[in-house]
């Protein structure tokens, strides 16, 4: 009666190794399961790069030469478009709810697009590249979703180094694999066909196209828009600032005044807020993660259910030894604990083979790409991991041990 947890283990290895695979087979399916929940919340939790709080956006469109509404002015048509274009901004600049906007080409967020560029880094060796989502807009655009530097300068000095031509840009997870670093990024030069450079104004979070991108697999280039070019520019939207809680305020000036949405053959519409185009933008991934959190807390479910079944078994096999046991002086706390004991031991020898495979699946495997390789979410994971199978080994545990810790000593004299 008084022989070691271990010993006693080994000499029951048969029913334990059966015990032990189950266990590291749930392990396994649990862990990976997981990395993906764990994976998706992380990603979740990375800067998203600006603050969409009271934004709001417009599209520009053109009244086309079908429309009866249309200004035919002869060769100067597309010259007084783009001087269209600027008055409406004015505009909207001057409005009272306004508290700053900017045109945009390909530059507001939870937008899916993909007009990237490789660029070369000059004054490095041709290896060396950086790989960012081109994106314009007018300089305001950094006070507009206040654009986060990741070397500390404040929105407004953002905002002056965009008004001096200079690019903002962003790192990203992988840019070492090429020899790029941060330090190499900060004031560089850039060229994409070795004619025209772009000079690095400041490094930002990268504005990600949704809360559930990472930034692993390429930047963001952010280019200054200069309203002053006329040559033929057409600009996508305005992004706008409100003043706090303005916005519905200024949907309704638009509304109401004409000439705040259009200029002859020039016109903003589909006015909406940066916060509901997250909500369309997102909706697949939102849903995606609730049915991986749903499948989850299914599979927990049923694996707990038959670890309860399979650990009551091996209680109530036992009910003699555990009453034996009282009969020697053991209380129902030693009993218990030694039960617990058993189970966290099955659960280590079990979890330690998982872990390894699982490792190497994830690591060394090709077509595992979906999780996020990376040892921080791999510890993450299984620390998670350890701590939902420890309490479904108590659970399973606790409510068999209970029953079985009610037997009377004299139970121990029947069964001898």
């Amino acid at each position: 009666m008084n022989r070691s947890l271990g010993a006693q283990m080994r000499h029951e290895w048969r029913s334990n190794v059966w015990m032990v695979v189950e266990l590291m087979i749930v392990f396994t399916v649990v862990w990976f399961i997981m990395m993906l929940v764990t994976g998706t919340v992380r990603t979740l939790l990375e800067p998203k790069g600006f603050d969409e709080t009271d934004v709001y956006t417009v599209n520009i469109s053109y009244i086309g030469s079908d429309s009866p509404e249309y200004v035919d002015m002869g060769e100067a048509t597309e010259e007084n478009n783009f001087r269209d274009q600027m008055e409406l901004i004015r505009r909207v600049r001057s409005n009272s709810n306004v508290e700053a906007a900017a045109f945009s080409n390909n530059a507001v967020p939870f937008y899916f697009n993909y007009w990237g560029n490789s660029f070369r880094v000059t004054g490095t060796p041709d290896s060396v590249g950086y790989n960012g989502n081109w994106r314009e807009a007018s300089p305001e655009i950094a006070r507009v979703l206040r654009l986060e530097s990741t070397t500390g300068q404040s929105v407004e000095e953002l905002e002056r180094r965009m008004r001096r031509g200079e690019v903002l840009v962003s790192p990203y997870g992988n840019m070492e694999a090429t020899g790029l670093t941060e330090e190499m990024l900060r004031g560089a030069q850039l060229t994409k066909d070795s004619v025209t450079y772009y000079k690095v104004g400041d490094l930002v979070n990268n504005m990600k196209r949704s809360e559930y991108e990472n930034n692993s697999w390429g930047g963001m280039f952010l280019k200054p828009i200069d309203e002053t070019a006329q040559s033929g520019n057409r600009f996508e939207s305005i992004i706008m600032r409100m003043k706090p809680g303005m916005g519905m305020k200024f949907a309704e000036d638009l509304r109401n005044d004409p000439s705040l949405r259009q200029q002859r053959n020039v016109v903003l519409s589909n006015f909406s807020s940066l916060e509901a185009r997250r909500d369309v933008a997102q909706r697949n991934k939102a849903s995606e993660l609730r049915a991986q959190i749903g499948v989850m807390a299914l599979f927990l479910v049923t694996v707990f259910l038959g670890l309860l079944g399979s650990f009551w078994y091996r209680v109530q096999q036992r009910q003699g030894e555990i009453a034996m046991r009282k009969v020697c002086g053991a209380d129902r706390w030693m009993v218990f604990r030694r039960l617990m004991g058993e189970g966290s031991l099955l659960l280590l020898a079990g979890g330690v083979p998982a872990l390894a495979l699982g490792a190497v699946l994830l690591f060394w495997k090709p077509g595992m790409e979906y999780f996020e390789s990376d040892w921080t979410s791999v510890g993450v994971g299984c620390g998670v991991t350890a701590v939902v199978m420890e309490l479904m080994i108590i659970a399973g545990v606790y409510f068999p041990a209970r029953r079985a810790m009610a037997v009377e000593p004299a139970e121990a004299l029947k069964d001898e």
